[in-house]
């Protein structure tokens, strides 16, 4: 799995993240019949869950929106999303989201 770097300026609301998930070949994984969660570790090391929603199940599509809370403080926060039937388990890429000062948008 990789890892993403992003920088955000304190108090800035991304867009929904649209995120297909694909095989190891490239085509799109069928994600009928599972659920989506956003997991999220700050320095603190204590681990948050959010919400997340299989849009397009056929083409593996999932959104979801960053918290809020994320984006409120000064840190740096490993975040990713994880789908799941109840015995395949598929995650997305690491994200690591570093919150600098500044007034965002």
């Amino acid at each position: 799995m990789a890892v993403i770097r992003r920088t955000h300026r304190l108090g800035d609301r991304p867009e929904p993240v649209v995120y297909q998930f694909l095989d190891s070949a490239g085509t799109a994984i069928n994600l009928t019949g599972y659920s989506a969660t956003t997991r999220w570790t700050g320095p603190d090391g204590e681990l948050h869950t959010g919400s997340a929603t299989v849009v397009t199940p056929l083409s593996g599509l999932v959104t979801w929106t960053y918290p809020s809370a994320i984006f409120d403080k000064v840190w740096a926060v490993g975040f990713n999303c994880v789908v799941t039937n109840g015995s395949l388990t598929y995650a997305t890429d690491d994200l690591i989201l570093t919150i600098r000062p500044g007034a965002g948008g």
